[in-house]
């Protein structure tokens, strides 16, 4: 609400707000060639007349949101009398770049940083804030004390959203983000306020498979959420991966019981389109537990012999190795996810297994008929330091299936982490809720369900 001052121009202020919203709601996120994107730029200019800053109408065009071509905002600095302001979108004028804040709540979930802002010259990070203290740029990843800013956020945020959650270690993001891959790269961008790092984001864009994508995660530290950070981040990163082509994104929101990460998620335009159970298990077991799991499993899967290895899969079992995880990759249930099947070749397992054993160790166990025949395989991650167990990937082959190897292979991983890595207190995977058969090989271990773990999707 604008000061009581503003007499009139509060009053015509309000009536611009008012269409505007009308408007919005009417279009929806059409295209911006829709012939009524005139009704806009009209409204901008009468934004402009009361003192209103709309989005420069030159960055709108060719942008699919309705919101891109228009924002308004009441004097600069305002935050007394009515809701607080915050970035909703960049404008520009005579000087160059400049904030565009709003206290439309219904605007404020549509408005965003068009894509061609850096065809206007925006070379430097964003200012995002018209006090001059808030940035958004990339980091150094090689600069140390940049990357453990960034690492801060990440980790203390998740501690604070998340008791049971499985956090990377800071030497695993060092070897993601510093050793160069032929599979993928990773940009770190920061939201700073002052001297203050308060929000990352993590952009994936995959070199080899799945173009049309990135990977985007978004994070604010708590104390500094609903300032528009989240929203700003996600601007710039949705500008870089438009930049690379990519057409889409996709990232995973964990909910515990706070909906507020989800909702975030929503307001960006993304859907839920997968769910899985984030479950949990306590280490160790009871051994009377494992007798009678092990009982349960030789009773079916006498048949077959249970290998295991650490960190790297045998030169003899490499072929048949990447074909069972070019089968998990097929077979993984994903709901309405975008995302092409990842085809694993035996030179991609050996680039994955040496820049994984810089922070993770590796624990695979895989099931093989007397024929040689390979039936199955589970893939556990240990990382480095941590008192945790990532139980990832369990497949059994078609026509493998309903001797319990499932159960022998997990099994088999825990085995080897009783007795290899004894100080590891928890186990971790997550299993999508309809995979029945899955879902009851962990519920005989003794596992829970802490978390919903819901993947998102973003289309332009």
């Amino acid at each position: 609400m604008a000061p009581d001052h503003l007499g009139e121009e509060a009053t015509e202020r309000d009536a611009v707000l008012h269409d505007a919203v009308g408007l919005v709601q009417e279009l929806d996120l059409v295209h911006a060639d829709h012939p009524r994107r005139l009704d806009l730029l009209g409204l901008a200019d009468r934004a402009a007349l009361v003192g209103v800053h709309p989005v420069d109408a030159g960055l709108a065009a060719g942008h699919h949101a309705v919101a891109d071509l228009l924002a308004l905002t009441g004097p600069p600095g305002h935050r007394g009398g009515g809701p607080e302001l915050e970035v909703v979108g960049m404008g520009h004028d005579a000087q160059g770049p400049v904030p565009v804040l709003g206290e439309c709540l219904e605007l404020r979930s549509l408005v965003a940083h068009a894509p061609e802002h850096r065809a206007i010259g925006w070379r430097r990070p964003v200012p995002l804030w018209s006090d001059g203290r808030m940035e958004i740029s990339e980091i150094d990843v090689h600069d140390e004390a940049q990357l453990t800013a960034w690492f801060d956020v990440e980790d203390t945020s998740i501690a604070h959203d998340r008791p049971h959650a499985v956090s990377r270690t800071f030497e695993a993001l060092a070897v993601q983000v510093r050793i160069p891959s032929d599979y993928g790269r990773t940009t770190l961008l920061t939201a700073t306020d002052g001297d203050e790092v308060v929000g990352i984001a993590e952009l994936g864009i995959s070199l080899q498979d799945n173009l049309h994508l990135a990977e985007l995660e978004i994070t604010v530290r708590p104390e500094h959420r609903r300032r528009g950070i989240g929203r700003a981040l996600y601007a710039e990163a949705t500008t870089r991966r438009r930049a690379a082509g990519r057409t889409g994104a996709i990232g995973e929101v964990s909910i515990v019981e706070d909906q507020g990460p989800l909702a975030f998620a929503r307001e960006m335009g993304a859907e839920s389109v997968h769910e899985e159970d984030h479950l949990m298990l306590d280490l160790p077991l009871p051994q009377d537990h494992v007798g009678a799991l092990v009982d349960r499993a030789s009773a079916s899967a006498g048949g077959y012999e249970v290998v295991t290895w650490q960190d790297r899969c045998p030169d003899d079992l490499i072929e048949a190795y990447a074909a069972m995880r070019t089968q998990m990759n097929a077979d993984v249930p994903t709901g309405e996810l975008d995302l092409e099947a990842v085809v694993m070749t035996p030179e991609r397992i050996r680039a994955g297994e040496e820049r994984l054993s810089r922070s993770y160790d590796v624990v695979v166990a895989a099931a093989r008929r007397p024929d040689g025949v390979m039936g199955g395989y589970s893939l556990l991650y240990l990382a480095h330091g941590t008192d945790q167990v990532i139980q990832d990937d369990t497949l059994v082959m078609p026509g493998h299936r309903g001797h319990r190897l499932g159960l022998a292979l997990k099994l088999a991983t825990y085995d080897v982490v009783r007795s290899v890595h004894p100080a590891r207190t928890t186990m971790h995977t997550w299993t999508d809720p309809e995979n029945t058969a899955m879902q009851a090989t962990n519920r005989a271990f003794g596992y829970r369900a802490v978390e919903r773990m819901h993947e998102v999707q973003v289309k332009d």
